[in-house]
């Protein structure tokens, strides 16, 4: 007989014996183990390149909770701490690499119900190797490629506001940060991975400092600059007013959904021929004949290179040179053609991102559009 019926049957018996009535027969009290305490709620995780930090919302009843994670080897989730409070911090991660974890609240020792797992992937590791070489108004940043990287984003750091902002997305492992006056730059770099439409920003590396010691202009003047076309997305009027065109004559219609306009500006007090197009009334592509008494090829190549970079696709036919920066990430392209020899040139800078379908190519890319564009021209 359990204690619990052996207690309740003296009972019985002095109750009986002190003349209390109906309290003769064995009182039997059946004790049910609790249940356990529900899984931990609301799990999230906040990802580095070698560490996640968990967190939970808090269970009643729990006094601690215990992280699982799962080891691929033995297939199982096993221990990996005991904490106090409703977060938890792994360590020691690989950089890129898929975590799978499981918590559970504790009643002193006794482990409840786990939670479902949770597979966290850390983030690429920085950039390293990043180096920034200056110019007279140019830095030019380069790094070392990572590995699982679709693209790179370069940051520039802002003075006034304090922070690292997004300078430009480039799908080299190198940038050419232009326009720069006198003065200190700071300059980190991250991987992005392509998630649909968007890019996820990885681990940014170290920050990097060039100095560039004499302000280069960004007019158009004697320092071989070719012409400054207005930011592309601009409207045909401040496109035009930007560039101070005279003799314009508009040509609509062109080709589906293409308009242009044609006018004349001054480089170094010589006239050039230009010509801006529009999607509607959207600027995305402008060309420029340039009289090599206004600025030589030469000078102009040499500036293009120091701003965009020397890893350019060059075509040399019959005397005429072909240069064309592309930069795929950012959707912009830019082409120089012409001959030290001849008396001009033309310079022209494309943007796929605010071109018409009809202008895209069969692929959509910069290079295509080029290709229309030449078709025109």
């Amino acid at each position: 007989m359990k204690k619990t019926k052996i207690a309740a049957a003296v009972l019985a018996g002095v109750l009986a014996f002190t003349g209390v009535p109906n309290l003769a027969e064995p009182l039997t009290v059946s004790v049910s183990a609790a249940s356990k305490l529900a899984a931990p709620a609301g799990i999230k995780a906040t990802v580095t390149d070698t560490t996640v930090k968990l967190s939970w919302k808090k269970v009643s009843g729990a006094d601690s909770y215990r992280v699982f994670k799962y080891n691929a080897k033995t297939k199982k989730f096993e221990k990996y701490k005991d904490v106090k409070t409703t977060s938890c911090t792994v360590t020691g991660l690989t950089a890129g690499s898929v975590n799978k974890f499981k918590i559970a609240a504790l009643v002193k020792s006794s482990v409840q119900t786990q939670s479902a797992a949770q597979s966290v992937k850390t983030k690429l590791a920085a950039p390293k190797n990043v180096k920034a070489s200056a110019g007279s108004s140019t830095v030019k940043l380069t790094w070392s490629k990572v590995q699982g990287a679709d693209a790179y984003r370069v940051f520039k750091y802002n003075n006034s506001t304090k922070k690292f902002e997004t300078y430009k997305n480039v799908a080299a492992a190198s940038c050419t940060v232009s326009g720069l006056k006198a003065g200190t730059y700071q300059f980190c770099v991250a991987a992005l991975v392509e998630s649909g439409s968007k890019y996820t920003v990885q681990t940014k590396s170290a920050a990097v400092k060039a100095t560039v010691k004499s302000s280069g202009s960004t007019s158009n003047t004697s320092s071989g600059a070719p012409i400054v076309f207005p930011n592309f997305g601009t409207s045909r009027s401040a496109a035009e007013s930007k560039l101070n065109l005279s003799e314009i004559t508009r040509i609509d219609g062109i080709k589906q959904g293409v308009n242009a306009t044609a006018g004349y500006t001054k480089l170094n007090g010589k006239d050039c021929m230009v010509m801006l197009y529009f999607n509607g009334d959207t600027f995305f592509y402008g060309a420029a004949m340039i009289p090599t008494s206004a600025v030589s090829f030469s000078k102009a190549l040499s500036a293009l290179k120091s701003a965009n970079g020397s890893d350019c696709i060059s075509v040399s036919s019959e005397g005429l040179d072909f240069y064309e920066w592309v930069n795929q990430a950012a959707q912009t392209g830019e082409i120089l053609a012409g001959s030290s020899g001849d008396s001009t040139f033309l310079y022209g800078k494309i943007s796929v991102r605010y071109a018409p379908e009809s202008m895209k190519g069969k692929g959509g890319s910069v290079e295509d559009s080029l290709k229309e564009i030449s078709g025109i021209l």
